[in-house]
């Protein structure tokens, strides 16, 4: 009888019922918060590299037309040619770089002397190499090749990390 009564009272049990499964949505409030300063965090990163690289887009473009400079060297072997269009190159960019600097007034040793202050405390770089371009007025100027790679890396490193000067009087660089 036992086994009957057990046998009617397992027939009158119900199915377990499972809860319902934890949505995932809406978000709490703390990872709205979390996702919001995320992206907006990842924006302005972004835009701080962007504007880093258009920044530093004149560096790179002059570094190709060095490239080419010394490339063009190759066919005329010219070392006065050499050097105006070395001279030229960094004037250029000195022109772009400084505009409160009148570096289109610059020559000769005011020339070597604002280059060299301008890349003042970088290692590797050779500050007495740049008076070579002051021989772009000599007629025939024979550069060694150790001294023709120095100026390529010179200019090179120079195109790279020249930094801002402190402009004292509008003839005058310090």
């Amino acid at each position: 009888m036992k086994a009957i009564e057990q046998a009617a009272s397992i027939e009158h049990l119900q199915a377990l019922h499972m809860p319902a499964t934890i949505s995932t949505w809406p978000l709490a409030p703390g990872w709205i918060l979390s996702l919001l300063l995320l992206l907006g965090g990842g924006y302005f990163a972004v835009k701080l590299l962007q504007k880093i690289i258009a920044k530093n887009a004149y560096r790179r473009t002059a570094i190709k037309k060095l490239d080419i400079i010394f490339q063009q060297y190759a066919l005329h072997l010219s070392d006065k040619n050499l050097l105006v269009d070395i001279n030229t190159l960094l004037k250029s960019v000195a022109m772009a770089h400084y505009p409160n600097v009148l570096c289109s007034r610059l020559s000769g040793t005011s020339w070597v002397l604002f280059l060299n202050q301008s890349i003042a405390n970088v290692n590797g770089i050779e500050t007495q190499l740049f008076s070579q371009l002051s021989n772009i007025y000599t007629p025939n100027i024979n550069l060694s090749n150790s001294c023709r790679e120095q100026l390529y890396t010179n200019t090179k490193l120079w195109l790279k990390k020249h930094h801002d000067i402190v402009v004292l009087k509008e003839n005058s660089v310090v």
